[in-house]
């Protein structure tokens, strides 16, 4: 078994981690509490990683992510689940794990602006959301369709590269599509129903 999977499993029981940073050749190095931490005793070897994007990615993805030297992708180890994005760099493969919540937030909680309260009342139209990674776009956008999930009788749809959050349908009919798995494109996504 590959070791990084023992690795991260260990890490997320001990601490509050939010990321993982594996660069080949390097200890681990996760960031815990805003802090990042390397771990001296975890080295990550390259073919662990390669073994991770074979495991993970479906055979198509990894040709791709081998021509390009670039993949955005999610996956789950035990109930964990992951948005990961693999990268070649200058001395060797990497990929950077986010941690994902399994838990939707309540936007009650989330302290988002008028506005983002606002715009669920709409039954038209398209909504943006934008911002700097690590912003909070994905969580708020779970939240808001968590809330009409809750409160309305819909249909909801989602084009997402890649899913983070996994909504069940409540009151709504929910259909999650991931960029490359589900559909081609966002353009193609937003030709259909």
């Amino acid at each position: 078994m590959n070791p990084l999977y023992t690795y991260l499993t260990q890490l997320l029981s001990q601490f509050k981690v939010s990321d993982f940073h594996l660069h080949a050749n390097r200890p681990l190095t996760a960031r815990i509490h805003g802090d990042l931490k390397n771990f001296d005793d975890m080295m990550v070897e390259e073919s662990y990683l390669d073994n991770l994007l074979k495991d993970e990615l479906p055979p198509d993805w990894y040709e791709r992510f081998n021509e390009t030297g670039d993949i955005d992708f999610a996956f789950v180890i035990g109930e964990q689940r992951f948005r990961a994005s693999g990268l070649k760099t200058m001395k060797g493969l990497a990929v950077v794990l986010r941690v994902i919540v399994a838990e939707i937030p309540n936007i009650e909680q989330l302290g988002l602006p008028p506005a983002a309260h606002s715009v669920l009342n709409l039954t038209e139209g398209l909504v943006l959301v934008t911002g700097a990674t690590g912003s909070g776009k994905s969580t708020s956008l779970a939240a808001m369709v968590d809330k009409i999930n809750r409160t309305r009788s819909d249909v909801i749809i989602t084009v997402e590269d890649p899913i983070e959050y996994v909504h069940s349908p409540i009151k709504s009919v929910i259909s999650q599509r991931e960029v490359g798995k589900d559909t081609e494109t966002f353009a193609s996504a937003l030709k259909g129903p």
